[in-house]
């Protein structure tokens, strides 16, 4: 017996009809699942969404609360049937230009860019940087930007319009221990270990106070730290913070513990729980060597005679980033006659520190401009009168210049009396480990440390 097919078997009419109801039936799935709306969760980041995709005004646009869902692998993707374009931004190129490239109108870039603007601006994005861009022919899903290891944006399509957040990676979080005796430097010395150089950054930022990490550091020296270490699945993106340290130099244990209170305020303290933050930092540069240390009586190289040198000169590499010591304010940034490019800050009513001899100055640093401890403020150069690449470092207190080397430096507050009990609990838990991590180093060890 023959077995119709679906054209003898069906009049035209009705496969018409059959055809359209398919249609509609798969245009409403991608609709629901394309345009499910963004969850509002208690509690997480305040986020503008835009209304539709026309020129909204930012008053307009509403505030909601999202927060991270759990489980969502970077780059995020969500549960749509959308082509997934997978790229890095290249140079000089814009999200501008990468949507209207992939088709998108003038007026969703605006609006994109409008969704954006309350969280990450958009002219930031840096070349090189990895992006996923999803869309079903032109029609937006969501786009996704690596901002840096540890955050991404991400802005994605809602009922309401658009919707920007920036999302930290899902990172599972180890507690890992390192335990180093130094040869040559600190730098050397972790990077010979097998760990990367930010580690070896983040230790001497930590006592930079206390250490000078240019002349302080001997043959023979050493250390032991607990530290995080961030990873995705079984690869590491990078480093989290130091919890616990145990430095020695020339025989003194310089120790440092992280600790953050009930009020979510956080700091580096010493084992009587004083901060290990100073008014100043001990060096303006992080890796350098001393030419010239203060002095009211030294030869000058270039005038041949002696004279007061009021300062100390670090020697390093034309263009070595310079770092403000303090926080303050610039008085004077510009040419100085034989101290070349020079910046000045005033920190308080007692101190003031100079540096001189610059190549050039950091972006945006002028006269009244406010500065963190630690920006760069320029860098390492020979202009004015020098020999060679240098910086010329000096300190005044109180209107008399002073040894940089030898500052009384005062400290940031200690830990507040009403959590020292959880403190001192901590360090004790902290300082036991420290101990017993004797010559090797550790991994893995993160489900019997004590939280910070």
């Amino acid at each position: 017996m023959k077995i119709p097919n679906a054209k003898e078997f069906y009049p035209l009419h009705t496969r018409v009809v059959f055809y359209l109801l398919l249609v509609v039936l798969v245009a409403g799935v991608f609709t629901l699942v394309v345009r499910l709306p963004v969850r509002v969760p208690p509690g997480g980041t305040a986020v503008i969404v835009a209304k539709d995709i026309g020129d909204v005004p930012l008053e307009e646009s509403r505030s909601v609360v999202v927060v991270n869902p759990e489980g969502d692998p970077p780059p995020y993707e969500p549960a749509c049937l959308a082509e997934s374009i997978r790229g890095k931004l290249r140079r000089h190129e814009t999200v501008s230009d990468l949507f209207l490239k992939q088709g998108f109108s003038h007026e969703l870039v605006h609006a994109v860019n409008l969704s954006a603007r309350p969280v990450f601006d958009l002219r930031h994005i840096r070349a090189g940087q990895p992006y996923t861009l999803a869309k079903i022919g032109t029609t937006f899903c969501h786009f996704a930007y690596e901002i840096d290891p540890e955050y991404y944006l991400l802005i994605a399509s809602g009922d309401d319009g658009f919707s920007s957040e920036v999302r930290e990676y899902p990172f599972h979080v180890s507690v890992d221990s390192l335990v180093g005796t130094i040869d040559n430097s600190l730098f050397l010395t972790v990077l010979e270990s097998g760990e990367g150089p930010e580690l070896a950054l983040e230790l001497s930022e930590i006592f930079a106070w206390d250490i000078d990490f240019f002349l302080d550091i001997r043959e023979g020296d050493g250390f032991k730290i607990f530290f995080e270490r961030k990873c995705l699945g079984d690869s590491m993106v990078c480093y989290g913070r130091i919890l616990a340290a145990d430095f020695v130099v020339q025989g003194t244990s310089h120790r440092a513990f992280y600790f953050n209170d009930a009020t979510g305020y956080d700091d580096y303290y010493d084992p009587e729980g004083q901060s290990l933050r100073k008014a100043l930092l001990k060096a303006p540069l992080r890796y350098s060597r001393i030419s010239s240390s203060f002095s009211y009586r030294r030869f000058h190289p270039v005038h041949r005679h002696y004279a007061p040198h009021l300062g100390i000169d670090y020697a390093a590499p034309k263009g070595t980033p310079v770092q403000a010591t303090g926080g303050g304010t610039v008085v004077f940034a510009a040419r100085s006659g034989p101290n070349g490019n020079m910046v000045q800050i005033r920190h308080n009513e007692t101190y003031m520190t100079y540096y001189l001899h610059l190549s050039k100055f950091a972006k945006g640093i002028k006269t009244g401009k406010q500065v963190r401890q630690g920006d760069v403020i320029g860098y390492v150069g020979d202009t004015g009168t020098a020999t060679g690449p240098h910086l010329d470092y000096r300190i005044k207190k109180h209107d008399t210049f002073v040894n940089p080397r030898k500052i009384d430096l005062p400290a940031a507050e200690p830990v507040a009396e009403a959590f020292r009990p959880q403190f001192e609990e901590l360090r004790d838990r902290w300082v036991e480990r420290l101990e017993q991590l004797g010559g090797e180093s550790g991994r893995d060890v993160a489900l019997s440390t004590p939280a910070g």
